[in-house]
């Protein structure tokens, strides 16, 4: 049985897919996804950015900042409610209220 909550506590739902390479990549990737997901999908973009990591250790914690970061390209629906990214080894699906359930 489903139970619908007033105020869902979820914001944003996702599942993310790291890859380890097997071979060298092939930029032409995204645009082959897109090709298979643009009905669905038919917004994207490109967002680049700076990868940032906190790890616990004996100290506290401790930050790396990676500045050469791939590019990710995202698909999103025409209502803004979930979206695909694709980069270097990724794979996300992002969900985004409201939810359907």
């Amino acid at each position: 049985m489903e139970r619908e909550y007033k105020n869902p506590p979820l914001v944003e739902a996702l599942c993310e897919f790291q890859f380890i390479p097997l071979q060298p990549y092939d930029s032409t990737i995204p645009g082959l996804f897109y090709e298979k997901i643009k009905e669905e999908y038919p917004e994207k973009q490109e967002q680049v950015g700076i990868n940032f990591q906190l790890q616990a250790t004996e100290k506290g914690f401790e930050q790396k900042i990676i500045q050469n970061f791939p590019p990710k390209i995202q698909f999103f629906k025409s209502d803004k409610t979930s979206l695909v990214q694709i980069a270097r080894e990724l794979l996300v699906i992002n969900c985004l209220k409201p939810y359907q359930t």
